[in-house]
């Protein structure tokens, strides 16, 4: 079994493994963007995402992504991005953000 698990994390190394947060049908339509939302929009709630705790990676699309699908399933449509936490090699750990529904 540790062979197995051995043999799995290798091959991860090698081919450029990285986590990934697959969109939810719909939640494509979900804005993400550092800045504040029209003031018109109402704000949800909190959201973050951390992908299962996956050592991290240095892209925030996937991140981005799970912000969308937790936005979506929360009726939002903007996520304001409001916090990345990268770890001391340069990597994203968890990103925070706050849901709103805008007209």
């Amino acid at each position: 079994m540790k062979k197995l698990v051995l043999a799995g994390y290798v091959a991860c190394l090698f081919t450029a493994c990285s986590p990934t947060a697959t969109l939810t049908p719909g939640a494509e339509v979900v804005k993400v963007m550092k800045g504040d939302p029209s003031p018109t929009c109402k704000e949800i709630t909190s959201i973050d995402a951390t992908l299962g705790g996956w050592p991290g990676t240095r892209s925030l699309e996937p991140y981005k992504n799970d912000l969308r699908n937790k936005a979506y399933e929360n009726g939002a449509n903007y996520v304001r991005l409001d916090t990345v936490l990268y770890s001391e090699g340069g990597t994203i750990m968890s990103v925070a953000g706050t849901a709103f529904m805008c007209p």
